[in-house]
C-alpha cells in the first residue's frame, strides 16, 4: 500500500489506516488482535487508538499485535478522554454489548455511542496528560508513540496552563514523534484559526455530506467515519438503481480517499472480507466522477 508523508510533520503513513474504537467494545481480545494481523497482511500499517477506546481495553489489544511489528508500522493515540473504571458493571455491559453487536448489527453505532458516553473528557491538565501517556505507552508495549492527538478538544481546553509545554516535551523526550489534535469539526476549524501551534496535524470526521475544511498548507490531515454515518441511508435510497450496501460503503470510502489525497483516511471494521476489501481500495484507481456525482446526489448533496 503507498505511504505518504503526512504534511506538518516526518511522519509517513499508509493512506489507509485502521481505527481500533470498535474492537473490543464489540469482540475478544483474540479475535480484536487477529483483526488487526488481518488489516496489516492487507497492506495497512497505521493504526489509531485512544485512551477511551474500547472500555480501556483497545491499546492493550493494538499492544498484543504490536509485538515485533512495531518498527513496519505507525501508531496514532489519544490523551484527555478517560476509560470508565473496570467494575463488575463494566464487564457485564460489555459482554452484554458483544452479544447484542453479534445478535443485531443494527445496534453497533447504538453501542459504540454508549461506550463512548461512559468515558470521562477534558483530562488535558499536564500531570493527568502525563499519566495517561505513560499509561498508552505501557498498555501498547512501546516508547514512543508516532502522533499524540488532543482528544476532543475544545478550544477553551488549549488554554489549560502548561498544556503546549508538555507537548513539546514529550516530542523532545522521544515519547511522540507529532502531536496534533482530533476533534469535532467546529472546534478543528477554531482552533486551526486561533491556535496553530497545536494544529499542524488535525484528525477530523469527513463525510461526503460534509464541506471540505479550509486548512492552511502545510497542516497534516487524517480524516475518519466516511462510511458509517452516511451507509445505511444512503444504500436505501440507492437500492433501485442496484447498488448493494456493500458497494455504497466502499465507493463513501474511496470518495474519501480522493477527497484527502495528501492525508490519510481511516476505517474501522470487524467483518474479515470487508477489511481486506477495502485495504485494496488505496491502490485501486477510485471510482468514476459520474460514480462520486450520483454518490453525492444520493447523500443529498449539491456534486458540484
Amino acid at each position: 500500500m503507498r505511504q505518504i508523508e503526512l504534511p506538518g510533520s516526518e511522519l509517513r503513513l499508509s493512506r489507509l489506516g485502521f481505527g481500533t474504537a470498535g474492537l473490543m467494545a464489540r469482540l475478544g481480545r483474540r479475535e480484536s488482535v487477529r483483526l488487526l494481523e488481518i488489516a496489516h497482511d492487507s497492506g495497512i500499517t497505521h493504526f489509531d487508538t485512544a485512551r477511551a477506546y474500547g472500555y480501556g481495553e483497545a491499546e492493550a489489544a493494538l499492544g498484543d499485535f504490536l509485538g515485533r511489528r512495531r518498527d513496519a508500522v505507525t501508531v496514532t493515540t489519544k490523551l484527555g478522554m478517560l476509560p470508565p473504571r473496570r467494575s463488575r458493571a463494566l464487564q457485564g455491559a460489555k459482554a452484554l454489548g458483544r452479544v447484542g453487536a453479534r445478535v443485531l448489527p443494527a445496534l453497533r453505532p447504538l453501542l459504540r455511542r454508549g461506550g463512548q458516553s461512559m468515558a470521562s473528557s477534558g483530562a488535558f491538565e499536564p500531570l493527568a496528560a502525563r499519566a495517561s501517556l505513560e499509561t498508552s505507552l505501557r498498555e501498547l508495549r512501546v516508547e514512543t508513540v508516532d502522533l499524540l492527538l488532543l482528544h476532543e478538544c475544545r478550544p477553551d481546553d488549549l488554554e489549560t496552563e502548561g498544556l503546549l509545554d508538555f507537548l513539546r516535551q514529550v516530542v523532545a523526550e522521544g515519547k511522540a514523534r507529532a502531536f496534533g489534535i482530533g476533534t469535532d469539526r467546529a472546534s478543528t476549524a477554531a482552533i486551526v484559526a486561533s491556535r496553530p501551534e497545536f494544529a499542524r496535524i488535525v484528525q477530523v470526521r469527513q463525510t461526503v455530506a460534509d464541506p471540505a475544511l479550509e486548512l492552511p498548507p502545510g497542516v497534516g490531515l487524517i480524516t475518519h467515519s466516511a462510511v458509517v454515518p452516511l451507509v445505511d441511508a444512503v444504500s436505501e435510497r440507492a437500492r433501485a438503481d442496484g447498488w448493494s450496501r456493500e458497494t455504497v460503503g466502499r465507493l463513501l470510502l474511496a470518495g474519501a480517499l480522493r477527497a484527502n489525497p495528501a492525508g490519510a483516511v481511516l476505517f474501522s471494521s470487524t467483518d474479515e472480507g470487508r477489511i481486506r476489501a477495502n485495504a485494496a481500495l488505496a491502490d485501486e484507481p477510485g471510482p468514476s466522477a459520474a460514480d462520486l456525482e450520483r454518490l453525492a446526489r444520493l447523500a443529498e448533496l449539491d456534486p458540484t
